[in-house]
């Protein structure tokens, strides 16, 4: 077999036939493309003038092995420049008095912004507006994009409002915190009145740490003097038919 050194002098030289005649090889034995020099010059002669040349060309290029390239890295959050931060803040003081899209052409940027600037300004928006839409919206991602315990406070009373839209999506923002303190309020939208409440609350606690989760909900089996915090561990340990509660349960 041709040395790399003869094979870029065949296929740099003037002679076609010789080069029809390699390239013919190299379909055959691929490995023959030992270097990057070589197949940029086999590539390259996919356009060459000569049909046989191209032909064989394409050919070789066709059996060559495709580089691995690694996956593709997450997005980043988007950080608008300061300028631009500054201008969505401004627009969202009067955002909640333009129309739904406005709003929510605005939130959506200042939520994937992740700029902690935005958040207030956001939280204060979230209590003066009255599209559902938006709530909905917000109720979500403000725990998805900001997750903090402190957001507890403002998301909870939206778990009591008569759109279930909303309460799903706030059962998302608050799985997105993931605080253990979320365990409870999960376990009490299990007998929601709404189906998809109860999945996504259902959901959230079986992405909780097993072990935390169950720590919590032998505390609620032993308030005796909470019903309602027993009923909602019952609902949560009936949901993934946990066994291992059977004892305590027996004993109630």
């Amino acid at each position: 077999m041709a040395t790399p050194q003869e094979i870029r002098t065949l296929l740099n030289g003037a002679d076609n036939k010789a080069k029809t005649t390699l390239l013919q090889t190299m379909v055959k034995i691929p490995a023959m493309a030992s270097t990057d020099e070589i197949v940029q010059r086999v590539t390259a002669l996919t356009k060459d003038g000569d049909m046989a040349v191209r032909f064989w060309a394409k050919k070789v290029v066709a059996r060559l092995p495709k580089p691995e390239f690694p996956p593709p890295l997450p997005p980043e959050p988007v950080q608008p420049p300061a300028f631009t931060l500054n201008l969505l803040l401004k627009k969202l003081e009067s955002a909640a008095s333009e129309s739904s899209f406005v709003g929510m052409d605005t939130i959506k940027k200042l939520c994937e912004s992740r700029d902690e600037r935005a958040l207030e300004p956001l939280i204060d928006y979230l209590g003066r507006c009255k599209d559902p839409v938006q709530i909905s919206f917000l109720t979500k991602n403000l725990g998805i994009w900001f997750p903090s315990e402190d957001l507890l406070p403002t998301l909870m009373p939206y778990l009591r409002h008569d759109d279930d839209r909303i309460c799903a999506n706030v059962c998302e923002g608050l799985e997105a915190i993931g605080s253990p303190k979320c365990v409870v309020i999960f376990s009490q939208l299990l007998d929601h009145r709404s189906n998809r409440v109860r999945a996504n609350a259902a959901k959230a606690l079986s992405n909780f740490d097993p072990a935390k989760t169950n720590e919590i909900l032998y505390r609620m089996l032993a308030m005796q003097d909470k019903p309602h915090f027993i009923i909602s561990a019952c609902h949560a340990i009936g949901a993934p038919k946990a066994k291992g509660f059977l004892p305590q349960l027996d004993n109630l």
